[in-house]
């Protein structure tokens, strides 16, 4: 009976009902917008991660695909400006975690540095098992950043101990690094030494050999047996963004933005880096890689100084013994 009165109800009221066609087109409009911007900041991500800075095509296309959204954490550097002028350095926080699930840890943590001229790419490590002062926790190992706050923790522990603000922060999970690897054919490294695997107990000739996706994550996770630990470790993650940044510069980029799935995440600092770095190019420029803590040193403070003031021409120049060759 009820019923019954209110579908009389709404029947004796229908002319009074709003034409559904703007609310629908505005529905779509929104649907589409947010479409592009899922394309678009999983375009960032894979810019930054996969080329390091290298060779950042034209990243909006009218391509719309159906990959899913990447996954967006919260910000926790000032908010950057729409477009990082090209009288300034862009600085980008790379983090490679060891892992998909909740309990992973910074494998990896590297500043990418693009001078305000845009004439070369400095790829920083710092040191993952150095114990440093973690704001709202006792001091702990950089790695462990990750595992208790996620990229954002990693990020707000990293601008405290060097100084630096970041334009954006890129987490790579170890499933995006295999993933993109075999994406583009495998890459080819040259090893200083050879390296036995602690977990699949593989050997890894020194010299030049190809890696597909599954060799390349585990080579990048081996430090025991290292003549310097982690800080050859680093170099060799340092080998690995070269070699894949050579070869993604020629590969489709969605191609790859599809392939690294979920293993790819930015932070909403990465969206403004659109404007800054889609006209960016960097083919031919040098690509400097250069680990921030030698065994049994101190972080050099010059190093910070350098990168915050965009001089780090110069000190290389004063420090080569801290380049990766």
């Amino acid at each position: 009976m009820i019923e019954n009165d209110l579908r009389d109800t709404f029947a004796r009221h229908e002319h009074l009902a709003p034409d559904p066609g703007p609310l629908r087109r505005a529905i779509d409009e929104t649907t589409g917008r947010r479409r592009r911007l899922r394309l678009i900041s999983r375009s960032v991500g894979a810019a930054l991660a996969v080329t390091a800075v290298l060779a950042v095509p034209t990243l909006i296309s009218g391509e719309t695909g159906n990959a899913a959204p990447v996954e967006v954490a919260s910000s926790v550097s000032p908010p950057p400006v729409a477009v990082v002028a090209a009288d300034r350095p862009l600085n980008v926080l790379l983090i490679g975690a060891d892992g998909d699930g909740a309990d992973a840890r910074a494998d990896t943590v590297l500043v990418a540095h693009v001078p305000a001229g845009r004439d070369a790419v400095y790829l920083v490590s710092l040191p993952r098992d150095r114990d440093v002062p973690i704001p709202g926790h006792d001091r702990d190992t950089l790695s462990r950043t990750f595992m208790l706050g996620g990229p954002d923790l990693t990020e707000t522990t990293v601008r405290e101990l060097t100084g630096m603000t970041f334009d954006g922060t890129v987490t790579v999970r170890y499933s995006a690094v295999e993933a993109i690897t075999d994406a583009v054919g495998g890459v080819e490294l040259c090893l200083d030494q050879e390296v036995v695997s602690w977990h699949t107990h593989r050997r890894y000739a020194a010299g030049c050999s190809d890696f597909d996706g599954a060799a390349a994550i585990d080579l990048l996770r081996q430090r025991y047996g290292l003549d310097q630990d982690s800080y050859d470790r680093d170099r060799n993650g340092q080998r690995y963004l070269r070699a894949i940044a050579a070869k993604a510069a020629g590969a489709s980029l969605l191609e790859l933005v599809r392939a690294a799935g979920d293993g790819l995440s930015l932070d909403q600092g990465g969206l403004e880096l659109v404007t800054a770095i889609a006209g960016m190019n960097l083919d031919g420029k040098p690509v400097v890689g250069i680990a921030a803590a030698r065994p049994g040193t101190d972080l050099p403070d010059t190093l910070f100084e350098a990168l915050r003031g965009g001089a780090m021409s110069g000190w290389v120049d004063a420090h080569p013994d801290y380049l990766t060759r």
